[in-house]
């Protein structure tokens, strides 16, 4: 029992440590927002860790709860079997007293019956006091005196018979008289020896008791103690269930923190990326840039914007981590940072066929030309042409904008089309 409290005892000041481990953690994740991913994962794997732990120790409390049913179910079978045996102990006293009653009236009886003979004997002992006193009184006459007195014969014999009948009396009074002391001392005996032995009984049946009723206590103690036990083991895996709900939510909470902390270094990871590319471009267009608009590349399309201006691709042709979806897709075409305002030039002579709004496009412009190829203008804040008309190379068609809903700053996305596909456009133009 002392070690079991002992373990008790322990395992809850195991158990208000991990609390305040808990506060501690609850209070770190106040700051966790902006960390990084690893320290993130670093986090979540220690959550992870504290919630096995607390899983762990819930477990343990959950076999000792275990361990102490099977105790109680013991002693509650023990103190049955203690209560059927004191259940017989009761019946055998009652039986035992209603055996000493009887015993007690037939002692009654017996010592009722022993006065009588005490009586008798008391009478008898009278009488020959009496016959005693009688031939005292008579003086020192004896039988022979009786016989010598005789007158006759016949007077002899007749004397002689008297004295035997007072002789046979005598003796008979006296036999009964002895047989009535026998009896009386032989039942005084008997009756003596079953009070003791009753008397034995009883008390041996009272100890019995009192034994067993000491058993019971104890069996009901002991089961009043594990009943707290388990009381107090039941308390500590309901705090252990808490610690680790409390942890899975941190963990939730974490795991949230570190999906946007991903997210965010992989859209900075890809900005920085865009922005090397655009610096190297920034640097190529600085050296090859001249004072007048886009020049005509040999593969006959025109830079669509103005040179010296510092345009840099933001977004270049092909897989790319999208900024608003924050998920990799396929990008048709590139995205050329400018001015908001800044003039669109078409990059090959040809014929507007397309010029309206959508979310995904903002104010767009496609022109179509006559070698099949069709390029397309796509964010723009003005439109400087209609559809139908014809456009030569180089002619002003719209201004950079940031419009639709899914762009994030003024640039330009330029599109080429052959053969109906998209395809790279730095493979036919170079930033000037």
């Amino acid at each position: 029992m002392n070690k079991r409290k002992t373990l008790i005892a322990v395992i809850a000041l195991v158990l208000v440590f991990m609390m305040l481990f808990g506060l501690v953690i609850g209070a770190l994740s106040m700051s966790a927002h902006a960390a990084r991913s690893d320290e993130l994962q670093e986090k979540l794997d220690e959550l992870k860790k504290q919630k096995d732990e607390y899983a762990a120790q819930e477990d343990e409390v959950r076999q000792r709860l275990e361990e102490n049913y099977d105790q109680v179910r013991a002693l509650v079978e023990q103190k049955k079997e203690l209560d059927e045996r004191i259940n017989g102990t009761r019946d055998k006293m009652a039986e035992l007293t209603t055996q000493i009653e009887d015993m007690n009236k037939s002692i009654a009886d017996k010592q009722a019956e022993l006065d009588q003979s005490e009586a008798e004997r008391a009478e008898l002992n009278e009488k020959y006091k009496q016959r005693i006193r009688v031939m005292e009184e008579n003086g020192t006459i004896s039988y022979w005196s009786v016989l010598f007195q005789a007158t006759g014969f016949a007077d002899l014999l007749s004397r002689i018979d008297m004295i035997n009948e007072i002789v046979t009396a005598d003796q008979l009074m006296l036999d009964q008289m002895e047989a009535l002391a026998a009896k009386i001392e032989q039942q005084r005996q008997a009756l003596e020896a079953e009070k003791q032995i009753l008397e034995e009984k009883k008390q041996e049946m009272v100890e019995l008791n009192l034994e067993l009723e000491s058993q019971r206590l104890e069996s009901d103690a002991y089961i009043q103690q594990i009943n707290s036990d388990i009381g107090l083991l039941s308390t500590l895996r309901m705090e252990y269930r808490d610690l680790e709900a409390q942890v899975q939510e941190e963990i939730d909470t974490t795991k949230v923190e570190y999906d946007a902390a991903k997210a965010k270094e992989a859209a900075e990871a890809e900005a920085k990326r865009r922005r090397e590319a655009a610096a190297a471009a920034a640097r190529q267009a600085t050296a090859t840039s001249t004072a007048t608009s886009g020049k005509v590349d040999v593969s006959g399309f025109l830079f669509p914007l103005p040179a010296g201006i510092g345009v840099f691709v933001t977004d270049a042709y092909g897989n790319r981590y999208h900024p608003i979806y924050k998920e990799y897709r396929f990008h048709y075409g590139v995205d050329l940072a400018a001015a908001q305002g800044t003039s669109v030039y078409a990059s090959k002579a040809g014929t507007v066929y397309k010029r309206d709004y959508s979310d995904y496009n903002g104010n767009y412009i496609k022109i179509r030309h006559a070698d099949g190829t069709e390029t397309f203008y796509l964010h723009l804040s003005a439109f400087n042409v209609k559809e139908g008309d014809y456009v030569t190379q180089g002619q002003k068609i719209g201004e950079v904008g940031s419009t639709g809903k899914l762009s994030t700053g003024p640039h330009l996305h330029f599109q080429i089309m052959v053969n109906g596909s998209a395809v790279n456009p730095m493979d036919y133009i170079s930033l000037q």
